[in-house]
């Protein structure tokens, strides 16, 4: 049997480790503090939508005697990512597969950098869920999908079997064959709902109940598509409108997990999202202004006592 780590266990991971083990995979956590212990004793849980479960994961709070994984899932924050690949670096089966399952492009082509090796896939995750408290996860909403995409290989080659082996343990996972594309698609959706959201401190939907919040809205939709194009994805040619369509039909729930990290003075993802945007418009000629102001503000909130 595949044996899976899954490290970061927020929303994201918690959800995806709650499924997993809930069908019967061989499921592996890393926890530290009060979420060590409460997973410990009470399991994982996920609460509200189709998913919802207690399970029970094997965790650990170090991995010295966990022995090798064939399959690492890496549910952090971006700017966690180093952190998390030290961890599992020396738990690694001789052929694994590290999964990225997090916003921004290229994720996968980071880990395999930080290891050293050809190991890291992107995982594209639509699913809104709070890490409400230590060990339980509720959904809010979204499709449930984790779209697995693998920089450097066919997809036929890893990423549909590993799709194979999520989705007969219950996740909703299936194989992208143009990662770089899917991602960016995420990218340019997140950064414009989180960035809005997180600066204002107010629900989407209350952002664009006006025309200077829709404006706004689709300035940076048009922003992020422009360099999206630039840089090679093929978002199609009414992907902004599509995108913005989206938000407006999700926006009257959407809180965004930057909006909980700035409410709750963590660290923002704002450098891995609209300064990621920013950066590559600059390489590639691409003007970001509107991108750029959100990156400005968030870095400073992030930034703050």
């Amino acid at each position: 049997m595949t044996r899976l780590l899954v490290v970061g266990l927020g929303a994201i991971g918690g959800y995806a480790a709650a499924v997993l083990s809930a069908h019967g995979a061989d499921v592996h956590v890393l926890a530290r503090g009060r979420t060590l212990d409460v997973v410990r004793r009470e399991g994982l849980r996920i609460t509200g939508g189709p998913d919802a479960v207690t399970a029970h994961p094997t965790v650990w709070g170090d991995l010295d005697d966990a022995g090798p994984f064939d399959v690492v899932l890496i549910a952090t924050k971006a700017h966690d990512t180093a952190a998390a690949v030290a961890a599992v670096r020396d738990h690694l089966a001789p052929d694994p597969l590290v999964l990225a399952l997090q916003n921004g492009v290229g994720r996968g082509a980071v880990v395999s950098s930080l290891l050293g090796r050809d190991v890291g896939l992107d995982g594209v995750v639509y699913l809104e869920a709070r890490m409400e408290e230590p060990g339980v996860v509720t959904f809010l909403s979204g499709a449930r999908r984790f779209e697995i995409g693998d920089p450097t290989h066919d997809v036929a080659q890893r990423a549909e079997p590993l799709a194979r082996v999520l989705s007969a343990s219950g996740l909703h996972a299936v194989a992208s064959a143009d990662p770089h594309t899917a991602a960016w698609r995420k990218l340019v959706l997140v950064a414009t709902a989180n960035s809005m959201t997180g600066a204002t401190r107010e629900r989407f939907g209350a952002l664009i109940a006006d025309d200077e919040g829709r404006e706004v809205a689709r300035t940076l939709l048009a922003e992020g598509v422009a360099v999206a194009a630039a840089d090679g994805a093929d978002l199609g040619p009414d992907f902004a409108t599509e995108a913005f369509d989206f938000l407006v039909e999700v926006g009257p729930s959407l809180r965004s997990s930057m909006l909980h990290d700035v409410e709750r003075g963590r660290r923002t993802e704002v450098d891995a999202l609209n300064g990621d945007v920013v950066r590559r418009g600059a390489a590639l000629g691409v003007p970001t202004p509107a991108h750029r102001v959100m990156h400005l503000v968030l870095g400073g909130v992030s930034a703050r006592p």
